[in-house]
């Protein structure tokens, strides 16, 4: 049996783990918590990067959504369903997964995610250009959050959209916002400088930004 925190961050899902874990989330007290280790244990599967368990990660996220739908669970659960769904190549019920997290966060406003980014990059990568403006509302109807990587997506988003547009002088800015973002070497946070940088950017996309920014 795991210990203490391990029970909900296995990187395996054979048949005794899940049973070892269906007892331990039974003994939990309280429908956030319960929520939180469905959606944790959900994570860690999908952190192992095998293909093979994305299935066992979409189903305990959907007994969190069935069974357990705690609000400050909720949008997180369907961010991380559409990211799921997006390596399945699901790209319409992804879709659809991020509309769920978007309505979560309207419900729930005083908690933030960045759902609404990835609704708006899976549009843009898709082309669906009927969705732009959508895309563009959402934008601008959630702040953007403190981090560079935060910043980075955001700003990007907005140069693309701008660009899609024709809209030339205000894709150079955005897309100048978001090279400076990937550059910073620290966090605002003074105690967690690291926390929130870009790492791995796709190089197509900071290639474009580039283009952009000229």
């Amino acid at each position: 049996m795991p210990a203490q925190n391990e029970w909900y961050r296995r990187s395996t899902w054979t048949p005794r783990d899940r049973e070892e874990f269906d007892a331990r989330l039974a003994r939990s007290r309280g429908q956030h918590r319960k929520a939180q280790y469905l959606r944790l244990q959900a994570y860690h599967l999908h952190e192992t990067g095998d293909a093979r368990l994305l299935p066992a990660a979409l189903e305990l996220l959907d007994r969190l959504v069935s069974e357990f739908p705690d609000p400050l669970q909720l949008g997180l659960a369907f961010s991380l369903r559409a990211d799921l769904l997006i390596d399945l190549g699901q790209s319409d019920a992804a879709m659809a997964a991020y509309e769920n997290a978007l309505a979560a966060r309207r419900s729930f406003p005083h908690f933030s995610d960045d759902a609404y980014l990835g609704y708006v990059e899976l549009v843009l990568a898709l082309k669906r250009d009927t969705l732009y403006d959508a895309a563009q509302r959402i934008l601008d109807e959630f702040p953007v959050g403190p981090f560079p990587i935060q910043i980075f997506r955001d700003a990007g988003a907005r140069a693309l959209l701008a660009a899609a547009r024709g809209e030339t002088d205000d894709a150079r800015e955005w897309a100048r916002t978001a090279l400076e973002a990937a550059e910073r070497s620290q966090s605002p946070f003074r105690y967690r400088r690291r926390l929130g940088l870009v790492r791995g950017a796709d190089p197509l996309t900071i290639q474009r930004l580039q283009e952009l920014a000229r």
